[in-house]
């Protein structure tokens, strides 16, 4: 019987591969942008579901992306990127700021405060920005 460590582990390796191969190869991001926002919440359910320890090379990979404002300008994708943005920055808080990545997340919390329909994503950044950085 596998246990639900050894599931997520073998959940996470599928979708990263998938992830990976589509994303390099721009097929992701032009024929499945309707899927984009499940592939966002998957790696923040399995990244939540794992709390301990700090991020795989491969989420640390990932967080530039995650931040450019092409990926925020759907709606539809800023729930998923919020709850992964959030469950990112309290693992890998002192690789964000030496890639000086922290100015881009509080651009983004700009962004999302400007809009009644997302300001509520925007505090759930902010909340961890202030909890996970010394500021």
């Amino acid at each position: 019987m596998m246990s639900i460590r050894h599931f997520l582990t073998f959940c996470e390796t599928i979708l990263q591969v998938s992830f990976h191969i589509s994303y390099r190869g721009r097929w992701f991001l032009t024929s499945t942008v309707e899927f984009m926002p499940y592939v966002f919440q998957l790696f923040a359910a399995l990244l939540e579901a794992r709390p301990d320890g700090p991020l795989s090379d491969y989420y640390k990979g990932l967080i530039g992306p995650v931040l450019t404002p092409q990926l925020w300008e759907s709606r539809g994708n800023v729930p998923a990127l919020s709850r992964l943005l959030s469950s990112m920055i309290p693992r890998a808080a002192a690789d964000i700021v030496a890639n000086g990545q922290l100015e881009q997340i509080l651009g983004i919390f700009q962004n999302l405060l400007a809009s009644k329909k997302t300001e509520l994503f925007s505090f759930d950044i902010l909340e961890t920005v202030v909890t996970s950085f010394d500021v």
